[in-house]
């Protein structure tokens, strides 16, 4: 038995006729033509710009200036302090010889003013202050008496202190260009000794007044005994 022709409904519709395909245009319809952005990313760049950019080359003869510049100030900072550090020891070794020449000198002066029996002194105007050194022993260190010449002047004999203190005051003032005194001086043990104190001002202002004074001292209590014992001799065979 035949069957009766049917219509097709087919998977595309109930047309009894099979339409033929849609031209489909690929650049309309994939992803890429929505996005201009995409399309125009896809455009070849020169090799040039995907490149990485370098450094210029490094110029060799500018860097050997600068390296025999920076050889020289060196040079030349290792020489200066190689002859600061000479002076330094050159001058030290001169400041070591003058002490060392100093220190003879006036250990030598010393042993000089013992011999003779001299004491030295000085005087400052600006504090009125009086120190006297003597040497009482060849190996011993000096002994040093320090006060103003107002409390010296006070254990000068009663006798002696007119004379004394215008001597001074001639010397110290410029009328008198040396000092030379001869005066009984107190002890603290009571004892009165004689005196020969020599001195002549180094330092003098614009007035001529004496700023500093130095001098020489020397205990003559034996001569002076001894001229006195002389005297009364004399006298009593006169």
């Amino acid at each position: 038995m035949k069957m009766p022709p049917s219509r097709n409904s087919g998977l595309l519709g109930t047309d009894d006729a099979v339409s033929p395909p849609r031209s489909t245009n690929l650049l309309t319809t994939s992803p890429l033509a929505a996005n201009p952005l995409t399309t125009s990313s896809l455009t070849t760049r020169p090799a040039s710009d995907t490149q990485p950019d370098l450094d210029p080359p490094l110029d060799i003869s500018t860097l050997q200036k600068s390296n025999a510049l920076l050889a020289r100030r060196f040079l030349r900072e290792k020489n200066a302090r190689h002859a600061a550090e000479q002076l330094l020891n050159d001058k030290s070794l001169e400041l070591f010889t003058a002490l060392q020449q100093s220190s003879q000198a006036q250990r030598t002066l010393e042993l000089a003013l013992w011999a003779s029996g001299e004491s030295i002194w000085q005087w400052q105007a600006d504090d009125d202050s009086y120190q006297m050194r003597s040497f009482p022993d060849s190996n011993q260190p000096a002994k040093c008496w320090t006060g103003t010449a107002t409390a010296f002047l006070q254990r000068v004999h009663p006798n002696d202190s007119a004379e004394v203190a215008m001597q001074w005051y001639l010397h110290q003032s410029g009328a008198a260009s040396l000092l030379d005194l001869a005066f009984r001086f107190s002890q603290a043990d009571g004892r009165w000794l004689w005196i020969r104190m020599r001195g002549q001002a180094i330092e003098r202002n614009a007035q001529q007044q004496a700023l500093r004074i130095v001098g020489t001292a020397k205990d003559i209590t034996v001569l002076r005994e001894a001229d006195h014992s002389f005297r009364l001799m004399a006298s009593a065979f006169a």
